[in-house]
């Protein structure tokens, strides 16, 4: 649902999506910023129609995920991956070149990201590093599940104990969401 919601550090009132909500609080996504809160029902209203809807006026905040990659669960080191990725971006002046691999019906994108220093897929350094795995549905990935099994070998990273194992409900999600796609695809294809 669509509304807009006081933000709680300007007070000002901004266009948001409801995610969830929980007696009188709502989790609220501002879709033109991109933050999350919790906002008390009392701090929400309809969309005026002085404000431009989501169709006049899209979102101007795009989720995206690194593709084919899934972030580490064990806090530690997503930690360290947070600090790779920080020393990346410095060492790129912020400078990383993207490629929409596909969108998932919510809008989140799924994008490859290129060093623009060295030239590398930005999800192999994280997976030969040992920061990342695949996603179970993409362990046939071309390249990159090589960069998995030589940090598997190296046990290092979330490897460094074995086998890493983690949730599927996320790759379950993304897997219809990619088959959607794919049929989205094809039936355009068809029609040309």
């Amino acid at each position: 649902d669509m509304c807009v919601a006081k933000f709680s550090v300007d007070g000002a009132w901004y266009r948001a999506a409801v995610e969830a909500r929980k007696g009188d609080v709502c989790t609220v996504r501002f879709i033109d910023f991109g933050n999350q809160e919790d906002v008390s029902t009392s701090d929400m209203m309809a969309l005026p129609s002085t404000v431009p809807s989501h169709q006049q006026i899209p979102a101007q905040a795009i989720e995206y995920k690194l593709a084919f990659i899934k972030a580490p669960s064990d806090q530690d080191v997503l930690a360290e991956a947070y600090d790779y990725m920080t020393e990346l971006l410095a060492a790129s002046n912020g400078q990383l070149g993207a490629r929409i691999e596909f969108k998932e019906r919510s809008g989140r994108c799924h994008a490859t990201l290129i060093d623009q220093v060295s030239g590398e897929d930005v999800g192999a350094m994280l997976l030969r590093a040992g920061l990342a795995k695949l996603e179970r549905r993409r362990q046939d990935q071309p390249g990159l599940k090589d960069h998995q099994e030589a940090a598997k070998k190296s046990r290092i990273g979330i490897w460094a104990y074995g086998d890493a194992v983690d949730s599927d409900e996320e790759d379950n999600r993304m897997a219809q969401d990619v088959a959607n796609a794919k049929a989205k695809l094809a039936a355009g294809k068809g029609r040309g």
